[in-house]
């Protein structure tokens, strides 16, 4: 399958329809205005045309969705918590329930698609501040369903993320601790130590549109009146802070090889929907999809190695 995208992509609302597809080059998750749920729809690998995933159970957050590197599979959390495989060419799904923990936030697959880091609740008490608070980052074994928990605090999986580096060899979170403060935590996978940990630093909720490297990933965090993008270096500690003052964008919602897919736009007065991608500093914003329908894209999900660009066009 190709490992680049490098079109302009329009999605025409009326025209999709559900169906089975090998492999998936991107995911979008659209919520059409007035529409009671979101559809998720994913760029066929084969015939470059948008479909409609077909066979999804209900779910806990659509725009949490991602795929696997090699755009097969789907991970995804249902409204009870329970974490799910979706194969693409089939429309089945290969369940993980656990009965004791409260349930799991997001999933995302390893680049070998071997395993699964899960954002996992295991204790939620009673309310907010009442009750024990207790979350962890489990692997899990997509063959064996064997798990190992590698990391747990006391905290809330709020705004949360998490991702692998392209290699495999680090593993990062944002999370909130009990004083409701931002974190995110990197883990090396050989033996799932904590080598850093980042105060009001959050992973862009698309884990495949974070990493600029092995050793640097993308963060943000809202600065008065600016938003900062901050690109961490893990290796050093550095982080190198982008203001953008008055964004053309209300935030991210995906991103790939260091450009940032930005929140979708509604043309008044059409049905016209637009999404597109800008630099870290928010600079030369290009239109990347053009949806014929009047909703909100919510996710922008691009496997590793899949390249944003502008210089030829695609329809569904």
């Amino acid at each position: 399958m190709s490992v680049v995208v490098d079109r302009l992509w329009e999605i025409v609302g009326g025209s999709l329809e559900p169906g089975l597809v090998r492999a998936a080059r991107m995911l979008v998750v659209i919520w059409p205005d007035q529409a009671p749920a979101e559809r998720v729809v994913v760029l066929d690998a084969g015939e470059d045309r948008f479909v409609e995933v077909a066979g999804l159970p209900p779910l806990y957050q659509a725009d949490e969705l991602v795929l696997s590197d090699d755009g097969t599979r789907i991970v995804g959390v249902d409204p009870g918590l329970r974490l799910f495989v979706h194969t693409l060419a089939t429309g089945q799904q290969q369940w993980f329930d656990r009965d004791d923990v409260d349930g799991h936030v997001v999933g995302a697959f390893s680049p070998d698609g071997r395993w699964i880091a899960a954002a996992t609740m295991v204790e939620t008490g009673i309310a907010p501040g009442v009750g024990e608070h207790r979350i962890a980052i489990e692997v899990i074994d997509i063959d064996t369903g064997a798990v190992r928990s590698v990391w747990s605090a006391e905290g809330y999986w709020d705004e949360c993320a998490i991702s692998w580096s392209p290699d495999g060899r680090l593993l990062a979170a944002t999370y909130m601790s009990l004083e409701e403060q931002q974190y995110t935590v990197v883990l090396d996978t050989d033996s799932f130590g904590v080598i850093a940990t980042f105060e009001d630093r959050l992973l862009l909720t698309s884990p495949h549109g974070v990493w600029l490297g092995n050793d640097e990933f993308i963060t943000y965090s809202e600065v008065d009146v600016y938003l900062a993008i901050i690109q961490v270096d893990v290796s050093t500690g550095h982080c190198r802070e982008r203001l953008i003052p008055d964004p053309l964008t209300d935030g991210y919602i995906g991103g790939s090889n260091g450009r940032l897919v930005e929140s979708s736009e509604w043309l008044r007065g059409t049905d016209t929907t637009q999404v597109y991608t800008s630099n870290l500093d928010g600079s030369d914003r290009q239109l990347f999809i053009t949806l014929r329908l009047k909703a909100d894209v919510n996710r922008v999900d691009i496997p590793r190695g899949r390249v944003l660009g502008t210089d030829s066009h695609a329809r569904t």
